[in-house]
Order: C-alpha cells, then structure tokens, then sequence
C-alpha cells in the first residue's frame, strides 16, 4: 500500500527541483489549502480513534472507524485521501505502522494536543521530512510518482514469486490439453423465484436491516447457510448440501461474461492477468480442498433472477475463524509443500507476507472445521502451475487401484482402462466415444440427463459421472469398491467435477440404494436415472431397481455377448420391472470389444 508505507529512496534532484519551482495560482492554492484542511481534519480524526487503541489497530479496522459517516460511495475517495495524508506523520514518527497497523507514537500524542487545528497539524509534521514536506504542499505529483514506483514493484514481486518460465508459458505458450478441456462438467443455470437482484449492494443493505450474517469482499459477497434459508435464495437448497454456502461474484453477469475481479481493481496489473477464469478456479478450489487445506466446492452456477444474471460458489460453509497459531502455521505449512510440489503459486505481490497468509487470522480468509482443520477460503488466491503432471499422477493411481489398466507394448507402456480428459496417455476405452453414441440413443428415445440425478451402479473410476456431468446432470452418485472410490473422487476434482458423491463397498444384489444418498439427493430420485454400464454380469439385476422411481435406465453388456443374449437378460429384467427399449445399438469404443447398449424407459 504505497500511500501508507514509503520503503525506496527520494525522489530525483530533477522532479525535486521541478516541484519547488511550481508557482500555482492563487485560486488554485486556495483551493488546495481548503483539501489540506480537509486531510488534516481526517488525518487527526484517525489519531483520535487510536488514541482509544494504544495497543493499534488493523489499518481496515482504523479506517472503518474514521469512515462510519462517510457515504459507501465516497468512502473509497476519501480512505485514499486519508491514508495519503499519514505520510507526513509518518515520516515525522508520530504515526507508526508495519504495513498492516497503526499506532500513535509518544510523540504523535503530544503533537496531536500540541497542534490542534487541522492545517497546522499536517504543516508541522511535514517539517520533519522532505517527503512528508513534498506530500503536503504538493500532494498530486508525489502520489502520481509514487504510484508508478509501486506499480513496478508490485509487477516485479509477482514475476518473482510465479517465475519468468511460468510467466512466459503463459504470455506466449500454446494453452496445455487440460485448460482447453477442463472442468468438463457443465455449469447449470438456476432461477431463484420472485428476486429482482439488480444491485447487490441494495441486497446487502436489505440483509443488514433484517439482522441477517453476510460477508463482503472486494469482488465477491457470500451468505451462510442460514441466511440462504431466509432469503429467496432457499431456492438453492433443493440441489445442494444443507451446509452449502453461497459466494456471489460482484461482477454481474453469467459465467462466460463475468470475472472474478470486480472492476479491474488490484494494485498489480500482471497478479489480475494471472487470477484464473471462474471456470479453472474450480479446479483450483478442488485442489486445495483435496489436499485438505480448502472448503469443498460444490457447485459453479449461474442464478437468475429475474431479468438479471449472476454467478457464483456454492461452496462448504466453515463458520469458525482460526484463533490458534499453531494451527493457521500448520495449514499455510501445507501450502507451502503444495507449492514446493509445483501445484500452486501464490499470485499476491508479496506472497506469504501479504496479510492474507498471516496468522492467526490471514486477513479473514483463514478458518476451522469442527474437527479444528484449517481452511483457506479465497481459492483466487492460487494460480495453478504443474496441473498437468499433476492430473497424470492422479489418474495413473485411479488406474492401479481399481485394477483397470496396464502396460502394453503396443501401446507404448502405461495405459488406462478408461481415457481421461486433459491426460496424454492411451485408453483401453474412451468415455467421450461411448457417451456419442449413448446421446444419440438418449436423444433417439427422447430424454437426456440434463438437471437429472443419476445413479452410477459399477461407476469405476467415474469417467462416465464425468460425461453425464458434461451434459448437465443435476447430480451424480456412483457405487462401487470401496479401494476404488477415493480414486474415483479424486480423479472427477481433479476433472474440475463438484456435483457427484459416492459410496465404497461391496455392491450385493440386495444393496439399498436410496439409504446411500444425502437428504438433498433423495427429492429428486423421482425421475431419475440409472447407468447400468457393463455390470449386470457381476452383480446381475439389483432389487432396489425395482423401487426406485428412475425414469430411464442406460444400459451396456458385456464384451463377448452377442445381441440376442443381450436381449435374454433384457427380457428377463423386464418380468420384474416394466420398460420398453426405446433405442438400441451397438458400439466398440477405444479397442474393446463390440457391446450392445440401450435405453430403457421405465413403464
């Protein structure tokens, strides 16, 4: 904050003599008498706030007691205008601050009884320096200057902390597989009934005056779980966990239009460049959440209200703020070894001296489940590095734990069972291949997974959650092997998926499915969806299949059988539940084996 804190050396003999020579005109200097004035009735104004803090207080906390009466739209003008003016005392030693604080000095108490009209405050403790001098008399040009000199630095610390070959792949290198690809899943648009949301401040005001808990950033305001339940918002909670909380994103917009940086404002252009799009900033919220340092993420949705459109997180709500040193510095510990692995950057200018990574509290953005774990709540924080390796290794060990998967020499070593998006490695089966085929057939029949819940029987390492995701379902929950399922979670963050769950285990034929879901999954098994994918001969027909209320079922056989057995089983099926084959076909994805695949649509 260079209006605070002055670090570099004084200014040119050249701009120094081009200052003192300046000669305005008496109209001019009245006028700029009556601003200093002015700065020196704000400037005292702060002194009089500490001196009833003598142990200091945050800057964002002094300044918000100087600026109780001033109106929201001109508190950013006159905070500027007010931390411009504590550079002289500063100077003078009569304002002390480390950048994050402020405090009164010994001296600064006296001169503030000592000087008590304004403009002679300001004039004397510019006597004490020839920067806190220039400040006064000539405000315009020495912040104009300083402004400059702390723009370079700032582009400076960010280049350093996210390295020049970083930065280059960036500014020049074609985009890596995986950020054309990811996040696969689909954002889905919600209309939240009888909620004109034109401005969000005047939302924000509503809350204030209802006595509702909100929380208000720069770009982006969020609501807790119980202020959704009281506001049109309770909308949400039909598709989301009863702990889900919302982050709206400032900028209005959906998501292809919005940003998560509301008005360009930041005090590095080169850190705003590098703060990921709404879109990859899920996979960053994954990734923290994975490596247990982040809330889980559990949606990118677009909210319409009425004639206007927002964007935001519906994130997991973690309600108590980090109290204890010890365990902030372990969480921040974690991650620097996620940077040392060259996952993340942090894209702040200064890094881990930013107040936003400083314990206990980093600047509000630090937290504490209830079992004490730390999270970090501003994923924009983080710009994603290694991602690609990162992916690679993620689906290598999807691979090995669930047993699908090996090395081939004509296929030029390490294969995968099932191809992942965004991973330059060879399939036995290709999801996005088999999923061409079964749209056609969904599309033949008449139905689609669009804001459906599906149920995933046998979902493996959940390549195929990930394409019915693709194409717009609600939610997905899968079954299968309870050493495969933390793969299969990991993998889908990884993929930049949020809306799925599972369940680990042995699947019998006798499994209760619907105990399996979340209470926010259950409302909508009615017409739901089952992906019977290449596991009837393993598990044959489930019971439950007989009553759960899905609306259609895609179905996939074995490799080996031909289409008349296929048919055998199928008419077997329908003596216990009744359907119609609304669409058949058959298809041999990556290098299996021919399979016949239907759509049954429940009678």
């Amino acid at each position: 904050m260079f209006l605070v804190v002055e670090k570099t050396a004084a200014l040119s003999l050249s701009v120094k003599l081009f200052i003192l020579s300046a000669e305005p005109p008496l109209s001019i200097d009245f006028m700029h008498q009556n601003k200093r004035r002015y700065t020196g009735v704000l400037v005292r104004g702060l002194f009089e706030v500490l001196l009833d803090h003598p142990e200091g207080l945050p800057i964002k906390a002094a300044l918000q007691r100087c600026l109780r009466q001033v109106s929201n739209s001109d508190s950013t003008r006159v905070g500027e205008q007010l931390l411009r003016g504590c550079v002289a005392p500063i100077k003078a030693g009569w304002l002390l601050t480390d950048g994050n604080g402020f405090s009164i000095s010994q001296e600064g108490k006296l001169a503030y009884q000592r000087y008590s009209d304004p403009d002679d405050f300001l004039l004397r403790a510019g006597k004490h320096s020839l920067r806190g001098w220039i400040s006064i008399h000539f405000p315009e040009p020495y912040f104009f200057l300083g402004k400059l000199r702390d723009q370079f630095a700032s582009e400076y610390r960010v280049a350093k902390r996210i390295g020049i070959k970083n930065l280059l792949e960036k500014a020049i290198g074609t985009p890596d597989s995986w950020q054309e690809v990811l996040p696969i899943q689909a954002a889905r648009r919600i209309s939240i009934p009888g909620l004109e949301l034109a401005s969000l401040d005047s939302f924000l005001a509503d809350l204030k005056q209802s006595n509702l808990a909100y929380g208000a950033g720069g770009h982006a305001v969020y609501l807790p779980p119980e202020t959704i339940q009281k506001t049109a918002f309770r909308e949400l909670s039909k598709y989301y966990p009863c702990n889900a909380g919302l982050k709206i994103v400032r900028h209005q917009g959906g998501i292809s239009d919005s940003v998560y940086v509301y008005k360009g404002e930041g005090e590095s252009r080169l850190h705003l460049k590098l703060i990921h799009n709404l879109r990859h900033l899920t996979l960053v919220a994954n990734l923290l959440y994975v490596n247990g340092v982040g809330p889980r993420l559990h949606d990118l949705v677009e909210l319409q209200c009425n004639n206007h459109l927002w964007t935001a997180f519906m994130v997991e709500h973690v309600e108590k703020p980090v109290t204890s040193m010890d365990v902030c510095q372990n969480g921040i510990n974690s991650i620097r070894e996620l940077e040392q692995r060259n996952l993340v950057k942090i894209i702040l200018p200064y890094g881990y001296e930013d107040g936003e990574f400083q314990c206990p509290d980093c600047s509000g953005n630090a937290f504490m489940t209830a079992d004490g774990e730390f999270r970090y709540i501003d994923f924009q924080n983080f710009a994603l590095t290694g991602y690609g390796e990162f992916l690679k290794s993620v689906a290598l060990e999807a691979a090995e734990a669930s047993h699908f998967g090996d090395k081939s020499i004509l296929r030029g070593g390490r294969y995968l069972y099932q191809s992942v998006p965004g991973v330059p490695l060879p399939g036995k089966r290709n999801p996005e291949t088999r999923m061409q085929i079964l749209g056609e057939l969904m599309k033949n029949a008449g139905v689609s997974v669009e804001n459906r819940l599906v149920l995933d029987i046998g979902c493996n390492v959940g390549m195929m959650m990930a394409q019915y995701l693709k194409l717009g379902a609600l939610w997905c929950h899968g079954w299968d092997q309870e050493t495969v399922v933390p793969h299969t979670e990991k993998l889908l963050y990884a993929l930049g998926c949020t809306r799925f769950s599972t369940t680990g285990g042995v699947i019998t034929q006798s499994i209760d499915l619907k105990s399996e879901l979340a209470s926010h999954l259950k409302p909508h098994l009615n017409g739901c969806v089952v992906s019977y994918l290449a596991v009837r001969g393993h598990i044959n027909w489930l019971d439950a299949l007989k009553e759960i209320p899905w609306a259609f079922m895609i179905y996939e056989g074995h490799e080996g059988e031909t289409a008349e057995q296929s048919l055998h089983y199928l008419e077997e099926f329908n003596k216990t539940v009744p359907f119609r084959i609304a669409a058949q076909g058959e298809y041999a994805d990556g290098d299996s084996e021919p399979r016949t695949v239907a759509i049954l649509i429940k009678d």
